[in-house]
């Protein structure tokens, strides 16, 4: 977390960063809202969803929409501004529950995926990361086990969020 708050830091971005292994979307997204009414989130602050791997396992039709419609919701899209926000979107290969598990685990990764990039379609202030095409085929160079991170990993999707951001949004 540490290489993450520098990185940001260094390219003039302000950033509260609030990670926990294991979140699922909707728990991101009250963080998200707690932050909001703390007076953390103002709307010059570009927000970074890098959540959805979690819900991988099963995932159901509709849900990450809701949860995307959730997070403008909270930001008050359309109100006043249109807050900046980079949704990550999700790679995983669960590696330590079997050959099974990966397939189940592969096939919600495209299920959450396809609703975050049609959301990108609809909110202009939304922006994909496409993690999942970087990493694609040559994942186990970025993550240590199908999910997780290893340090080259962590650098690259900081390099990506921060390409996805561009300039200013």
């Amino acid at each position: 977390m540490a290489s993450t708050t520098a990185a940001f830091t260094a390219a003039g971005r302000p950033v509260c960063i609030n990670a926990q292994s294991g979140r699922q979307t909707a728990e991101a997204v009250r963080q998200l809202a707690r932050y909001k009414s703390a007076g953390l989130i103002r709307p010059q602050t570009t927000v970074v969803m890098a959540v959805g791997s979690n819900d991988t396992y099963g995932a159901r039709a509709g849900y990450m929409r809701w949860q995307v419609d959730n997070v403008q919701r909270v930001l008050q899209y359309g109100k006043s501004y249109r807050q900046p926000v980079v949704w990550v979107d999700v790679l995983n290969w669960w590696r330590n529950r079997g050959v099974a598990a990966q397939r189940v685990y592969g096939a919600g990764t495209w299920v959450v995926n396809i609703q975050l990039w049609q959301k990108d379609a609809q909110y202009p202030n939304l922006r994909v990361a496409h993690w999942n095409a970087l990493t694609g085929s040559h994942y186990t160079r970025y993550l240590i086990d199908g999910l997780h991170m290893s340090a080259y990993g962590i650098t690259a999707r900081n390099d990506l969020i921060m390409r996805t951001l561009g300039p200013r949004l």
